[in-house]
């Protein structure tokens, strides 16, 4: 979308009557007349011969001004009603506008009532609220065109969020420009460079430019400094919250978790009454959740499975790696003499970028002829840098010394 060049004033071009036309003709044929005559000799007497000429000439001269006066006044009458219309127009576009605005918040209060009843298909609301969305959104685009200056930077906002969720990316981009030239204050600017470093910065997007994300992050940053009080805080968190996000989308994991500290240092100067304080902290809590949670499920992707030592390890080990409902599992035997010396059971406890750790019971053989039932032990499983189909694992118990030994992937 280009932005809407400045207006230039009208240039009204006004054709004057004939009879005003006629009478400038005549006027000019007597002043040349005139002129003639008064550069010939005797001109005083001329002048005083023909003094009737000099009164008409006055007259029509008279009349021509009031004639032009009237068409000018006529045209001044035009133009100020003209800009009156506008300035209706205007008035009556914003008033719709807001009226869509409105609308569309209650769309989506409809939609979120909707949503949780039950036996209600997810995909036929969602279709509903798209089509509902997007004729309400270019109703406010249409209404809004030549009064770009005057509506607040949110609605650009908005309008460019509702055009990036229909993958129209390029469109969404012109309107968070828009946002950033109607910001007039520091969070309106802050705001407008979170809009466009997210626009720029989605690595499956058309816009994908993570210099220009990069630029306008570092500004959402800086421009939080020029606010007062702990709100500065809560803005300048906020601001690495959702630089952490996307580098999350993005799959840069460690820069987004050095982000989220960033983000949790700025809440901890905020006073521990503020209750934006608390709101943002678990905001970046569930955030960390999540990508923990997506992290263990595409690394359990790769462990699910069984698991066996080699041929020629003195450690005769079956490993079994599997989910039961949202929790995930480990099943374990050891062997000796091709029969079952210990079988274990157990969820998973703990995990880190390279080590996963399982709380396991069961049986332990302890002799011939002693078994232990209810048998608890801690194993843990870390992964071999370059290879997915290794694990070395470590597996400790009350009744014997760490054992170590490495399996492999059937």
């Amino acid at each position: 979308m280009s932005e809407v060049p400045n207006q230039q004033p009208v240039d009204h071009k006004v054709e004057a009557p004939t009879s005003a036309d006629h009478k400038i003709a005549q006027l000019e044929k007597e002043v040349e007349s005139l002129r003639s005559n008064l550069q010939e000799p005797g001109k005083e007497s001329f002048i005083k011969s023909n003094s009737s000429l000099f009164i008409s000439i006055i007259a029509i001269t008279t009349s021509i001004a009031f004639s032009l006066y009237g068409i000018f006044k006529e045209n001044r009458i035009e133009d100020e009603q003209q800009i009156k219309a506008i300035q209706i127009t205007k008035e009556e576009r914003i008033k719709k506008i807001e009226e869509l605005t409105i609308s569309l918040s209650e769309l989506y209060e409809r939609y979120a009532k909707l949503s949780s009843e039950p036996n209600i298909d997810e995909s036929t609301i969602n279709s509903y609220l798209t089509y509902n969305k997007l004729i309400y959104i270019n109703k406010i685009i249409a209404l809004i065109d030549g009064f770009n200056d005057d509506l607040p930077p949110a609605l650009f906002s908005l309008i460019g969020y509702e055009l990036k969720q229909q993958e129209q990316n390029k469109k969404a981009l012109d309107f968070f420009y828009l946002e950033l030239k109607n910001a007039k204050t520091a969070i309106a600017k802050i705001n407008a460079y979170r809009d466009l470093a997210l626009a720029y910065g989605v690595n499956n997007s058309e816009n994908y430019n993570p210099d220009s994300s990069y630029h306008y992050r570092k500004l959402s940053i800086q421009f939080s400094d020029r606010i007062y009080g702990e709100q500065k805080f809560s803005y300048k968190g906020y601001s690495y919250y959702q630089w952490a996000s996307n580098e999350f989308y993005n799959g840069n994991t460690t820069l987004a978790k050095s982000l989220a500290d960033s983000a949790k240092n700025q809440y901890a100067l905020m006073q521990d009454n503020n209750n934006q304080k608390n709101y943002y902290l678990k905001l970046l809590s569930r955030l960390l959740e999540s990508e923990n949670r997506k992290y263990l499920n595409k690394v359990f992707v790769n462990l699910s499975g069984e698991w066996n030592t080699p041929g020629t390890s003195k450690t005769k080990a079956h490993v079994h790696f599997y989910q039961n409902a949202t929790v995930w599992m480990c099943s374990l035997e050891l062997y000796d003499s091709e029969k079952i010396s210990t079988n274990f059971t157990g969820t998973l406890i703990s995990t880190t970028d390279r080590y996963m750790t399982f709380s396991l019971q069961g049986m332990k053989k302890l002799s011939d002829r002693e078994f232990v039932s209810g048998s608890s032990a801690i194993l843990r499983v870390s992964r071999i840098n370059n290879y997915d189909n290794q694990l070395d694992v470590t597996l400790n118990d009350l009744y014997s010394n760490p054992l170590l030994f490495r399996i492999y992937k059937k």
